[in-house]
């Protein structure tokens, strides 16, 4: 169990992450009480060894997308729900027991020997403050939480992730009336040159789609930093393009 002491709210400390909140309902003591319970019932049922419902996730998928703030919903005998992508989750006390209920998605599932522990992280809830449901009538709030790490097996680009790599999905356009040659999610080249002449500034690795005449890269990232004019004018990296099959890893 995670015993490390943690400060408690007070409406000071509190009205930060709720001064939309207060405005229309005004941050009572009875708010920061609820709050410092939950606050506290999270941390005196985290685990180490064991995720628990409230937990975060950093979740890899077999197609190379990565998710650092996947969470975890609810844990039923070992089986696993867990939101990828999800909205702030609500905290609240279900018959006698803490819960919590998540928007967003993808949802998806796995066993919770599939996951490695990752350390603690602190993580942003809500709950219903003293006038019930209603609109803008959650409070917010931080509390500590395990963090696990899965990656889903068979992964279709090797090591590929976006945690570290840029993915792009072109579709190679079959009508020559058509503007661009190749089109993707933010990028789009008009011809074969242009194409390849990104694949090797970027020291692309490229697999095949999903689709027909659908491509799947994987490149550096755009980044922008200030460089001396020597460093800049040098690029050890400048490797070329590299095919792979599905599957494998990088180049």
């Amino acid at each position: 169990m995670l015993q490390k002491e943690e400060k408690r709210y007070s409406i000071g400390t509190l009205m930060p992450l709720n001064e939309s909140y207060h405005g229309g309902h005004t941050l009572t003591k009875e708010d920061v009480d609820k709050v410092n319970d939950l606050v506290e019932w999270i941390k005196s049922t985290r685990s180490q060894s064991k995720p628990k419902a409230g937990d975060r996730l950093l979740y890899t998928c077999k197609h190379g997308d990565y998710s650092p703030i996947a969470f975890l919903e609810r844990n039923k005998d070992g089986e696993l729900y867990v939101c990828v992508k999800p909205m702030v989750p609500f905290a609240g006390c279900m018959d006698g027991e803490i819960s919590f209920d998540v928007s967003g998605g993808p949802f998806c599932g796995m066993h919770e020997k599939e996951l490695k522990y990752a350390g603690t992280v602190n993580n942003r809830f809500k709950t219903w403050g003293h006038n019930g449901m209603r609109a803008n009538g959650a409070v917010y709030f931080h509390a500590k939480v395990s963090m696990w790490e899965y990656t889903e097996p068979e992964p279709l680009f090797g090591d590929f992730t976006t945690r570290t790599w840029r993915k792009i999905i072109l579709n190679k356009m079959e009508d020559p009336q058509t503007e661009y040659l190749y089109s993707g999610n933010g990028i789009a080249f008009y011809s074969e040159d242009e194409y390849r002449n990104f694949l090797r500034r970027f020291c692309a690795a490229v697999f095949p789609g999903y689709n027909r005449n659908q491509l799947v890269v994987w490149c550096y990232r755009d980044e922008i930093k200030r460089l001396p004019l020597q460093r800049a004018c040098y690029n050890p990296y400048n490797r070329g393009i590299t095919h792979k099959s599905k599957g494998t890893g990088r180049p």
